[in-house]
This record gives structure tokens, C-alpha cells and sequence, in this order.
């Protein structure tokens, strides 16, 4: 009888600890982070990266191989495209205006971007799919409009009237006069241009004839004039 009691015993004692291993183990969770805990308006893994591929490497990757880096943005280059550079070299990579979202960096920040090597016969480029300042939550991102606040290459109003048809620009000075259509007349201390901005470039940014901003975008040349496509406007 005793003998008997104790084997029940056993086996109520091994039962109760099964379900104490799987109120532990056996429910979802996830991996170093509250679900409910998600910051800003672009997710995305806030851990450190393992697989980094450097500038040099990626150079001589195969063409839409997947690829992450890490390092800073140091230049913008007009046409959504940019210097980035680490410690190996710099390349040009591509960050389409959707992808900066509300991110702003500048050439001091260190960013992480991830995305497919295009390569062409000529060139070797990122075409970038997602990019994060490290060192900052995901909501860390100020701003509105996102994009890249560091030097650029600058045309100026004389020189992008000599510009073939779809050059990329990035240009510094005031927009002085609305013209009706979207178009404004843009002015710098060599001249004065029409440009286009559509609505939905403005966003939420309002300036006035003192305001100095930076417009990028495309020439837009036709036989008796020059215009320029503005795809994207920041004020200094």
C-alpha cells in the first residue's frame, strides 16, 4: 500500500513540474523585446547585424546580391543618390524618397543600410531598401521629411541652364514668386530658373521669398526653355 502511494506521488510531483516547464517555454514570445513595444513609423530588427559586407566586398559582388553595411553617408549626389563610406572605401548608393521616411541624417551619423547590389557595366551601386541611424531607437527621426542633411554637390541657376535633359541637380537659394501650376521661380546670386514642385513634394513644409532651401531633382529642357523637376525641397 505504501509502495503504491508513493508511486502516485511520483508521477503527480512529475506532472505538476511539466507544467510549470511549459508556462515558461510553451508560450509565443518574442526575442528581446516586448511586442507591444514598437516605436516610431519604419520597424525593423534594432540588434546588432552579424553578416556586414564592406564597401570593398561589395564591389565585387554579383549583381542583386543582398547586401548590408554599415558606415556614414557623406555626400549627396542629386537623383536620389548619395556617397557612402566606411572604413574599406566609398560607393554610390541609391535611397529613393519613400525609404528616408522621416529620417534625417547628416555625414557625421552612422547609419546601417541594407539592400541589392546593381551593377552595370560601368558602375557598381546599392540600391538601398531600408536604412537606420545606429545608435538611436526607431523613433528617434525628427522631422517631417526625411532625407540626407549633409554637403551635397551644387549646381548653381547659371549652370543648370546648360545642362543636358535629365541631369540631377541639388541647388541652394530662395523660391521668390509662385507662377501658377506648380511652378516657382527659383533664385541664387547667378541667376533665376523655373522649377516644379508638385503638392505632394511640399508635404508639410511651408517657406517664404527669405527662406533659404535646397531643392534636388531633374533638368527639364525643351527647345525654348529650361525647367527643373524638383523631386525633393529642405530649408537650410
Amino acid at each position: 500500500m505504501k509502495k503504491g502511494l508513493f508511486i502516485i506521488s511520483f508521477f503527480i510531483a512529475l506532472s505538476l513540474s511539466g507544467c510549470d516547464d511549459f508556462s515558461n517555454t510553451g508560450q509565443s514570445s518574442n526575442f528581446g523585446t516586448n511586442q507591444g513595444n514598437q516605436a516610431g513609423s519604419q520597424g525593423g530588427f534594432g540588434g546588432s547585424s552579424s553578416n556586414i559586407t564592406t564597401v570593398a566586398q561589395a564591389m565585387n559582388l554579383r549583381d542583386d546580391t543582398r547586401v548590408i553595411m554599415q558606415g556614414r553617408i557623406t555626400r549627396a549626389l542629386g537623383n536620389e543618390r548619395y556617397t557612402f563610406t566606411d572604413n574599406t572605401g566609398s560607393m554610390t548608393v541609391e535611397i529613393e524618397r519613400r525609404v528616408w521616411g522621416t529620417l534625417s541624417v547628416n555625414e557625421n551619423d552612422m547609419v546601417e543600410i541594407s539592400g541589392e547590389i546593381d551593377r552595370d557595366r560601368n558602375s557598381v551601386e546599392v540600391d538601398v531598401k531600408s536604412i537606420r541611424r545606429l545608435g538611436t531607437t526607431a523613433g528617434d527621426q525628427g522631422g517631417s521629411q526625411g532625407g540626407f542633411t549633409g554637403p551635397a554637390n551644387i549646381t548653381t541657376v547659371a549652370q543648370a541652364m546648360n545642362l543636358p535633359d535629365d541631369a540631377p541637380v541639388i541647388m541652394r537659394g530662395r523660391i521668390v514668386n509662385f507662377l501658377g501650376n506648380e511652378r516657382y521661380t527659383f533664385t541664387d546670386n547667378t541667376g533665376s530658373i523655373t522649377v516644379e514642385i508638385e503638392r505632394k513634394v511640399w508635404g508639410t513644409l511651408t517657406v517664404g521669398p527669405n527662406d533659404m532651401v535646397e531643392i534636388s531633382g531633374e533638368i527639364d529642357r525643351e527647345r525654348n526653355r529650361v525647367e527643373v523637376d524638383v523631386d525633393r525641397i529642405r530649408r537650410l
